[in-house]
C-alpha cells in the first residue's frame, strides 16, 4: 500500500443469505490512514462502501483477482476452506490514504442457485 506503518486496524465482515456465508471481506486500515480518518476505526455495522460514497477524495486502484489456496492467511481468516477459491482485492485511496479491501468468494456462493436468481424471475 506504500506506507511504512507497522500497525493497522483490520475489519472483517461476511455477506450471507440466511445461514449460508457467500463472501468474506477484510478491510485493512493502516495506522496512518486511521490517524487522518479516525471514523474508519468506528464503522461498526455501517458499510464501508456507503461511508466512502459520502467522501470527496476517493479513488480505487484496479481490482486484482486470483485463486487462493486453503492454507493462505486470507483463506484461514475466512474461516478455513476445504478447497481453493477465488478472491479479489483493491486499494482505495481516501485523500491519498490507503485502504486495502479483500473479498473471498466462498464455495457456497458458486454452488448456491439463490446467488443467480433475480427477484421477480421465474427461476
Amino acid at each position: 500500500m506504500g506506507v511504512a506503518d507497522t500497525g493497522c486496524v483490520v475489519r472483517e465482515i461476511e455477506f450471507a443469505c440466511g445461514d449460508t456465508r457467500w463472501i468474506f471481506a477484510q478491510s485493512v486500515f493502516p495506522d496512518s490512514t486511521v490517524r487522518h480518518h479516525p471514523w474508519l476505526a468506528e464503522l461498526g455495522n455501517v458499510a464501508l462502501g456507503e461511508s466512502l460514497l459520502g467522501q470527496k477524495d476517493v479513488s480505487r486502484q484496479p481490482l486484482e483477482y486470483r485463486e487462493i489456496a486453503t492454507d493462505e492467511a486470507l483463506a484461514v481468516a475466512a474461516g478455513g476452506l476445504d478447497c481453493p477459491t477465488w478472491a479479489r482485492r483493491a486499494v482505495y485511496r481516501l485523500s491519498m490514504a490507503p485502504i486495502l479491501v479483500q473479498e473471498v468468494f466462498l464455495p457456497a456462493l458458486i454452488n448456491d442457485r439463490r446467488a443467480y436468481v433475480r427477484p421477480g424471475s421465474n427461476a
